[in-house]
């Protein structure tokens, strides 16, 4: 792609394929396939480094007529603000439109899809149902008990309760003839008046390894909230509109200092107070092309 080359020879410039995500994100390369090649532009501003261009699962060179390294014209609904982050109560937040920007690469790999099936009941057929699921993640710091964070993922599910439930009792049997413990519990909800039910999974005598929160519903579109690391949360219902972007906000310095993030990533990601970007697809019926941009907030 000569834009790409052309940005590197004009100034401050980044570009990378696959292999170069392979080397930095180690056992995560996989969730950012949709990232795995890039053209970006970087600048900097007092204390922050800006960046955007291009982002593909394809090669560069296989870039459209219509691709441009220059910023598109997205309605102003659609586009965040790129205001500086400073919230310390998640060390990451992430909100997507569908779950297959992230998941896919993992999910519809042969061997897992087996493995999900034999041992926990999960067909192909959910799993697709999932992928096509708005998606939020939220990474939340805890200061006691055996893990430094709790990952929470909440997902809206278009599939009857009944089927739902189904489900849900499949996986739970498989995790009781592993060994695990079922309790349920009440859990405050958001609005700080009510409660929801939430199943939680632990060891006999341990703490909270996981759990889920099937959310009250009078349609076929389930509000899903799972959790690792600790018990499930429930979130504020009409937090999970992503519209047609992927946003995220990350605090790279505090992960690394509770060794959540690889060394392997550069040091200028790995010591930023804050980082955020969101992802727009270029073209309305094509998903493989789209304009990252984003800041990071240094020391």
């Amino acid at each position: 792609m000569n834009q790409c080359l052309d940005l590197l020879r004009e100034g401050p410039a980044v570009h990378w394929t696959p292999a170069a995500v392979s080397s930095m994100a180690g056992p995560i390369a996989r969730l950012l396939s949709s990232v795995s090649n890039g053209c970006l532009r970087l600048t900097r501003t007092a204390a922050q480094i800006r960046f955007s261009g291009v982002v593909s699962s394809l090669s560069l060179e296989q870039a459209p007529a219509g691709v441009r390294l220059v910023a598109p014209l997205f309605r102003g609904k659609e586009r965040l603000p790129m205001t500086p982050v400073a919230d310390d109560a998640l060390l990451l937040r992430l909100e997507s439109p569908a779950a297959d920007q992230l998941l896919r690469r993992l999910l519809t790999n042969e061997s897992i899809q087996q493995s999900l099936e034999s041992n926990f009941g999960l067909p192909s057929s959910t799993l697709t149902t999932l992928l096509k699921a708005p998606l939020q993640i939220r990474l939340t710091p805890v200061s006691r008990g055996p893990f430094h964070a709790v990952l929470q993922m909440n997902l809206r599910l278009t599939m009857p309760r009944a089927r739902l439930a189904s489900t849900l009792n499949r996986v739970g049997k498989a995790l009781e003839e592993r060994g695990l413990v079922r309790q349920v519990v009440d859990v405050i909800n958001p609005d700080g008046r009510s409660a929801s039910e939430a199943v939680v999974w632990s060891r006999a005598d341990g703490p909270p390894l996981g759990g889920r929160i099937v959310a009250p519903s009078d349609d076929s579109l389930q509000r899903l909230e799972l959790s690792l690391g600790g018990s499930p949360l429930p979130s504020d219902p009409g937090s999970t509109d992503a519209g047609t972007r992927l946003s995220m906000t990350m605090l790279p310095r505090e992960l690394v200092r509770r060794g959540l993030m690889a060394d392997s990533w550069s040091k200028t990601i790995q010591q930023a107070l804050s980082m955020k970007l969101q992802l727009q697809p270029l073209f309305k019926n094509r998903a493989d092309w789209q304009w990252l941009e984003g800041q990071l907030a240094e020391p």
